[in-house]
């Protein structure tokens, strides 16, 4: 069971690393371009009203840095409870506004479901 526990904590923090270095070499993510595609594009469903605040493109670049600043720094979190509580409420948080403005549902359940290993290895896990 707790080679398990460690299995997905690994899994977790491995995913988001790499989509965040896979964001970090894309100039798009980097100059928030491809948050507004993301937004603009059908395939998602019908714009948001918050997706016009998007569209303004200092807060897309802003939210394009922290998304891959999240992401690249995530397995930091198993270090320490404290600092783990705090990307797991950002990832959380994360999750429903690509639910609320992308329709990206099916994230939100699988990362928030690995989410109590990630925070059960920053308490005792890794030492």
């Amino acid at each position: 069971a707790l080679g398990c526990v460690y299995y997905i904590t690994f899994h977790t923090c491995r995913s988001y690393f790499v989509s965040g270095i896979v964001k970090l070499n894309s100039s798009k993510w980097r100059d928030g371009t491809a948050l507004g595609c993301f937004i603009n594009s059908g395939i998602y469903g019908p714009a948001n009203p918050l997706a016009a605040v998007l569209r303004s493109p200092p807060i897309a670049i802003g939210l394009s840095w922290a998304v891959i600043l999240f992401e690249v720094t995530f397995p930091l979190a198993i270090l320490n409870s404290s600092l783990c509580l705090g990307y797991l409420v950002f990832g959380l948080c994360f999750h429903l506004a690509n639910v609320y403005l992308l329709g990206l549902n099916r994230f939100l359940f699988a990362w928030a479901a690995a989410y109590p290993a990630v925070f059960w290895c920053s308490l005792y896990g890794v030492r």
